[in-house]
């Protein structure tokens, strides 16, 4: 072998080991003599294969701090999701204690509520009871105002009869009065006169009995006539054992008769017409308030049927309300477990982060 040929060869591995010094000491990205990776010897391809690690050893320090720049970047936006994840977490779980603890209110109110609207059902069922039997206590109200309605109708009628018979009996009377045979007759037929009219009397009381208050006028004209009669029955005696005044006894009987009869028309007709009148007033009145009271009882009924309604209403809703606390109560047991992992999930980025960093300052020593 020729000096030059050795000298060409100790300078080439020269070079070579230059090289080698260079990337020892980080700098991959030092180069080498074109020249020396060319060619088949030995040499060459030591050359080569050093040149080519070094590439690859390059690209494998590139991709380790582009990962590694990746991967604090992704820690970062981790670390910031997580920290706003957890700002959201502690938002919903204060959220959800406040749920949580409005349920509870709601449940107590609702409580509270129930128990009034029991006591509101209890006062409506009351009512509707109390409603039924007023309802059924007016039926029979206007049942017997229309008996008395009827009854005063019939009297009415029976007083104008009898009026109407009495005038004709006493106009014929007083007629006959005027022949002194006649006397006795016409005694005898004002006693019966008087006796009608007691018995007309003694009904009208009955009658005004029945109308109650708005009778009791009528009871007291029913007495005055009761008396009336009673003074013309003890006249008819005295005519009878008085015979030297049939003359002025006539006269007088048939001025009093006269006003009698006046009076029966105009007072006694006009009492019973009032009777009447009240007693179709008073059915009226009645079945008004029949009609009103069955009306209140229906509403009453629909009442309790409603209250009963929103006692199932309120009970559901407190029972949603009590189940709706339990389950705010399970969320925030579970959020806690969210932030828990969620603070462990941050740990493990920090740490991640801090293994990126410890790579990076690894490579920091290479020059690419």
């Amino acid at each position: 072998m020729s000096y030059l040929t050795i000298r060409n060869i100790h300078r080439r591995m020269r070079a070579i080991n230059s090289y080698c010094e260079e990337v020892t000491q980080g700098n991959l990205a030092a180069t080498i003599a074109p020249q020396l990776l060319q060619g088949k010897n030995e040499i060459s391809v030591i050359a080569r294969a050093i040149h080519n690690m070094t590439g690859s050893t390059s690209n494998v320090i590139t991709s380790v701090v582009n990962e590694s720049q990746q991967i604090n970047e992704m820690s970062d936006l981790t670390n910031q999701n997580m920290s706003e994840l957890n700002e959201r977490i502690r938002e919903v779980s204060a959220t959800v204690e406040e749920l949580s603890a409005t349920m509870e209110e709601t449940s107590a109110y609702t409580e509270n509520m129930n128990q009034s609207v029991n006591e509101v059902l209890r006062a409506a069922e009351y009512i509707s009871a109390r409603t039924k039997e007023k309802a059924e206590s007016a039926n029979v109200t206007s049942g017997k105002a229309e008996v008395l309605k009827q009854e005063a109708s019939v009297s009415s009628k029976a007083a104008q009869d009898m009026y109407t018979s009495a005038s004709v009996k006493m106009n014929d009377a007083l007629e006959r009065a005027h022949a002194v045979d006649q006397i006795g007759v016409l005694s005898q037929s004002i006693l019966d006169i008087t006796s009608q009219t007691n018995l007309l009397a003694l009904n009208a009381s009955i009658e005004a009995a029945r109308a109650g208050e708005a009778g009791r006028g009528f009871a007291v004209v029913a007495e005055e006539i009761r008396k009336l009669a009673d003074g013309s029955r003890q006249a008819a005696d005295e005519i009878r054992h008085v015979t030297s005044e049939v003359t002025a006894s006539v006269a007088l009987l048939s001025s009093s008769a006269k006003e009698m009869l006046t009076f029966m028309f105009n007072q006694v007709g006009n009492d019973y017409k009032l009777l009447e009148d009240t007693a179709d007033e008073y059915y009226t009145h009645a079945v008004e308030q029949a009609n009103t009271v069955n009306d209140l009882h229906t509403t009453a009924r629909q009442v309790n049927e409603t209250v009963e309604t929103l006692v199932r209403a309120i009970h559901e809703i407190a029972t949603a309300s009590e189940q709706s606390a339990a389950s705010s109560q399970h969320i925030a047991e579970h959020m806690v477990s969210s932030t828990e992992q969620s603070l462990q999930v941050t740990s493990q980025s920090d740490q991640v982060k801090e293994s990126a960093l410890r790579l990076n300052d690894l490579v920091k020593g290479f020059k690419i």
